[in-house]
């Protein structure tokens, strides 16, 4: 359930924010984690909800 809800938080807050995210920026927003947004963009990458583009402070994530 936690991580349904999180899963939703996120894709809501990038759905309204029609722009390039970064992890940190979305954790900040949401009042979560930043490595537990991370983990939750990284297996949303698996599931073609997300993408990403860079490495490392360049690293920004997209809704696919």
């Amino acid at each position: 359930m936690e991580d349904t809800l999180l899963t939703e938080k996120l894709v809501d807050h990038m759905a309204t924010e029609n722009r390039p995210h970064q992890a940190a920026a979305i954790a900040r927003a949401i009042n979560e984690r930043t490595t537990k947004v991370r983990t939750e963009l990284v297996l949303l990458e698996g599931l073609g909800v997300v993408y990403r583009t860079g490495k490392t402070r360049a690293q920004r994530w997209y809704l696919g």
